[in-house]
């Protein structure tokens, strides 16, 4: 019978929003820089401009976003929203419109980040043999 590494709680806790952000964090990791700000001004509406934020900081804190951001914690929405001067209310609106919730597939390497598919796993395996190679002389 195999076992588990993790218990459902602590999976839980790691797909979702935690339960509270400290504030250092959320004055210091979810400050929206000016490089951010043009990034961020690409998007039309202000639902789009507040939910792809929330996705862009939550994907640097957690180094990944949730399937839903229904769970986000209210301090970290009003913080953002505030900084873009909009009202929090608008991230209802967000992704109800078809493609609006595919930050993280067409924008995640504006953040850094390295899209993961199939090509991404050859290159390191062709990689890896390479570096293999070139130790042994």
């Amino acid at each position: 019978m195999p076992g588990t590494f993790l218990t459902q709680t602590e999976r839980d806790q790691l797909s979702t929003f935690p339960a509270v952000i400290p504030h250092w964090d959320l004055v210091t990791v979810f400050a929206i820089s000016e490089a951010d700000r043009r990034f961020l001004d690409r998007y039309r509406t202000e639902a789009n401009r507040l939910g792809v934020a929330l996705q862009l900081y939550t994907l640097r804190y957690l180094g990944f976003c949730p399937a839903t951001l229904d769970d986000a914690p209210g301090d970290v929405i009003a913080h953002l929203a505030k900084q873009l001067d909009v009202t929090p209310s608008v991230l209802h609106a967000y992704g109800t419109r078809r493609g609006s919730l595919r930050f993280a597939v067409r924008d995640a390497t504006y953040s850094g980040f390295m899209l993961w598919c199939v090509r991404s796993a050859d290159t390191l395996r062709g990689q890896a043999r390479g570096v293999g190679r070139d130790e042994r002389g």
